[in-house]
């Protein structure tokens, strides 16, 4: 068995179980209205994520094999570094528009504010350094330190909600303190690694850096302040008109959705990623051809998991939410088909980066962003449908999705392999099954059962579904 999958792997079941873990005890220790104000905090997070890091991280990332070829890599990252310590401060105006908002009577403003830069800072940071490790060939380093990343945040977090106040302010600290920690131990481990060409001499003017740099970022940037109106926008106009009960039940299922599809989605691109980037920095490499094999890669797995959730929502949330949050089962349901469109657009978003053509996406995703904003500003004066959220994320998402697969291809020829899609989707009618069972939910032990019968099953066509893709080639 190939040796990279068995690491990866592990590491990733690994980062799950402690993610599981982290949901049953974020979901004892906070109420359900506090669970509410914990994800409006996050999406005030999220806002910079996207807008700023975000787009500098994926630039990174497009270019961090070509910066290890020319011996500049760590110059490079430590600019990535400041830009990422002066970008948090950008928060502030932001938290200062939305104040109002996001008041905590227990709080004073400031320390608001200095928890929130924290959190964004460490997360950002984090999040582009210890994935560097994967995509420069340090597998174990990467798995070794995101798991620690995952598991003394955990530590860090249980032990201040619960010593010093339960509060969600308490809940992001104990998660930047691990961030920032493993940030830093992951940049000492590139700098002692990889070391930049002191005799190297860039040919590159700054402004013409700054330029290109641009060329490559403003469109994500745009096309990222979409994307954050089509998944995180409803928890701000709601926050007001929805009851809080509500409002976190419903923001429990939906986050609980993203954080299982993203723990799928980020496996498969620990797995695919680093080949990937390496080959559409190959002067030799057929761009197309490489992007059309990734499509191909990750589509079955997709849809694969989103079948699972759905099937096992009932189950998969009385074993990860305290039994508070069980109306929030069929929100995990709606949630996993939101994330199975919202995984599909990241794929062909990839096509519009590895041709260094990012402008393609600003279009469809505005589209997607709008029609999503309309449909949330319209809930949120009639609050009587606002169980229709999903659907109406799933709208946005879809629209984002088709205007998106007409951009790409006017610069890809797309080669999806449809009677392989077709055959995926009947054979994941098999997790389906699992809602005939839904009346034995309320019980631990046969949920746990359940889960694990299913889960054996997801496994193994999970795993199949890599050792084709091995051999996937141009069609």
């Amino acid at each position: 068995m190939n040796k990279h999958l068995i690491i990866i792997s592990l590491g990733r079941l690994s980062q799950m179980i402690i993610m599981f873990i982290t949901y049953r005890v974020l979901s004892t220790v906070l109420s359900v209205p506090e669970m509410g104000i914990y994800y409006f905090l996050l999406s005030i997070s999220a806002a910079f994520g996207l807008i700023y890091a975000n787009p500098i991280g994926m630039y990174a990332n497009r270019m961090l094999h070509g910066w290890q070829d020319h011996g500049v890599m760590i110059r490079n990252l430590k600019t990535i570094v400041n830009s990422f310590f002066v970008g948090s401060l950008l928060t502030v105006p932001l938290l200062f528009i939305f104040k109002e908002k996001i008041s905590l009577d227990n709080h004073n403003w400031l320390f608001l504010v200095g928890v929130l830069v924290f959190y964004v800072f460490s997360t950002t940071f984090n999040g582009t350094l210890v994935p560097s490790l994967n995509l420069l060939g340090f597998t174990n380093q990467f798995v070794i330190w995101t798991l620690v990343t995952n598991s003394l945040g955990l530590l860090l977090s249980y032990l201040l909600v619960t010593f010093v106040s339960s509060d969600p302010l308490y809940w992001l600290i104990g998660q930047g303190i691990s961030f920032t920690f493993c940030g830093i131990v992951a940049y000492g481990i590139l700098l002692s690694k990889i070391k930049d060409n002191p005799e190297h001499v860039s040919v590159v003017k700054p402004h013409n850096r700054l330029s290109r740099v641009a060329k490559f970022a403003l469109p994500i940037v745009i096309t990222n302040l979409a994307v954050w109106v089509l998944g995180q926008s409803f928890r701000f106009f709601y926050k007001e008109n929805i009851d809080l009960t509500m409002l976190g039940e419903l923001a429990f299922g939906l986050g609980l959705a993203t954080s299982l599809s993203v723990a799928v989605e980020y496996l498969f691109q620990q797995l695919y990623f680093p080949d990937f980037y390496r080959q559409i920095n190959s002067s030799t490499s057929k761009k197309d051809v490489v992007w059309n094999q990734l499509l191909n890669k990750l589509t079955t797995p997709y849809i694969y998991f989103t079948a699972f959730l759905i099937g096992l929502s009932p189950f998969i949330l009385r074993v990860l939410a305290d039994v508070k949050f069980k109306n929030s089962g069929k929100f995990l349901a709606l949630g996993a088909l939101v994330e199975l469109l919202r995984m599909s657009g990241n794929v062909f978003t990839m096509a519009t980066q590895s041709e260094m053509k990012t402008h393609k996406a600003i279009g469809p995703y505005l589209t997607g962003g709008a029609l999503t904003l309309l449909g949330i500003i319209y809930i949120s004066h009639h609050p009587e449908y606002v169980a229709y959220t999903p659907l109406v994320l799933m709208i946005g998402y879809l629209a984002a999705l088709t205007f998106l697969i007409i951009s790409v291809g006017k610069i890809i020829q797309i080669r999806l392999d449809l009677f392989k899609l077709l055959k995926t989707i009947l054979v994941s009618l098999i997790f389906i099954t699992g809602l005939i069972f839904s009346q034995y939910s309320d019980s631990l032990g046969l949920s746990i059962l359940i889960n694990t019968l299913y889960g054996l099953v997801l496994l193994y066509l999970l795993y199949r579904s890599y050792v084709q893709a091995k051999t996937i080639e141009a069609l």
